[in-house]
């Protein structure tokens, strides 16, 4: 039985990621791209998005190259990974995110940036998890601090709204970074007590 491009996509993933850990939670990396992949799933993408939402970190973060994407997994696959691939990372944190922001205002079509937003949907909840349970020091892992983590994720979604408001998943980001910002309040509460 020959297996799915999904199941390829997740299992070319894994490898690529073999040993590498998440910055904020000390989790194998290869949780997130599961995490996005399910995203994507959950509200009805196509296997090939699904398959890009697994390999959407290979090309940033491992030795893959888009060319290798293209090879295994087609062209539109190495498309939708290039959309979510950051540029160089010689540039600066906020010239990557420009980069990311520019690419979501360039690209209207649900389908091209949704790997995108699964990306930003599951690290604005997982940092909204992480910062309930080990308040604001989980930032001190992170090159930016949390006003500039809100400056991205609130860019990304404004830009998405504008053609995409009514999706559901576009939706969902917006509350995910509601809860996010409350979640902020609640700890710089606290630290004032």
């Amino acid at each position: 039985m020959e297996i799915s491009i999904k199941e390829k996509a997740k299992d070319f993933a894994t490898k690529a990621h073999e040993g590498q850990m998440r910055k904020s939670t000390g989790k194998p990396m290869i949780s997130h791209p599961i995490a996005v992949a399910e995203i994507l799933e959950a509200y009805g993408f196509d296997e090939e998005i699904v398959s890009a939402g697994y390999l959407h970190d290979t090309v940033e973060d491992t030795e893959t190259t888009i060319e290798d994407i293209e090879k295994n997994f087609g062209k539109r696959v190495a498309r939708l990974v290039d959309i979510a691939s950051e540029p160089d990372k010689d540039l600066s944190w906020e010239e990557r995110k420009m980069h990311t922001k520019n690419i979501v205002r360039g690209n209207t079509s649900i389908e091209e940036i949704a790997v995108v937003l699964a990306d930003k949907i599951h690290n604005v909840e997982d940092l909204t998890v992480n910062l309930n349970s080990q308040g604001l020091k989980i930032f001190d892992s992170f090159k930016r601090g949390f006003e500039s983590q809100l400056w991205y994720f609130e860019g990304v979604y404004n830009i998405a709204i504008i053609s995409n408001k009514e999706h559901p998943m576009v939706q969902r980001l917006g509350e995910s970074i509601g809860k996010f910002k409350k979640e902020l309040e609640r700890q710089a509460d606290e630290m004032e007590r």
